[in-house]
C-alpha cells in the first residue's frame, strides 16, 4: 500500500503545471522556515495543532501581501487617463474617452492598451 501511494504522489507531481509547482513551493518553504525558527522537536512535520498555530502566527498577522492585479492594472489605467488629462489640458472624462477610442482604433482591449 506504501509503494502504490508513492507512485500516485509520484504521477500527481508529474502531472502538475508548472505555475503551480512553484507557488507551492513557495508555500512550503515558509512552512519550513517557520518550523525552523519555532524549533518544534518533529521538525517540519504537519499535525492540526501546529498547522492551526501557523495559521494564527504567521499567516493573519502578515495581512495582504499584494494587490491584486485586477485593482492594480485599473490604478494604472486611473493614472493613465489622469496623466493624458494634465498633458492635454482636459477633464479626465475627455481623456478617458480619447483613451477608449485610441484602443478601439488599434483593435486592442483596455486592458492591454498602454497610454
Amino acid at each position: 500500500m506504501y509503494s502504490s501511494n508513492q507512485l500516485v504522489l509520484a504521477q500527481n507531481l508529474d502531472q502538475r503545471p508548472t505555475n503551480m509547482t512553484k507557488a507551492y513551493l513557495a508555500k512550503q518553504e515558509e512552512w519550513r522556515q517557520w518550523c525552523l525558527k519555532k524549533e518544534f522537536g518533529d521538525g517540519e512535520l504537519v499535525n492540526d495543532q501546529k498547522l492551526s498555530f501557523f495559521m494564527m502566527d504567521h499567516v493573519m498577522n502578515r495581512g495582504h501581501r499584494k494587490e491584486s492585479r485586477f485593482f492594480s492594472r485599473r490604478k494604472e489605467l486611473y493614472d493613465a487617463i489622469n496623466e493624458r488629462a494634465e498633458l492635454e489640458n482636459i477633464s479626465p472624462e475627455e481623456a478617458a474617452q480619447r483613451m477608449e477610442n485610441d484602443q478601439v482604433q488599434l483593435g486592442i482591449s483596455l486592458d492591454k492598451y498602454r497610454a
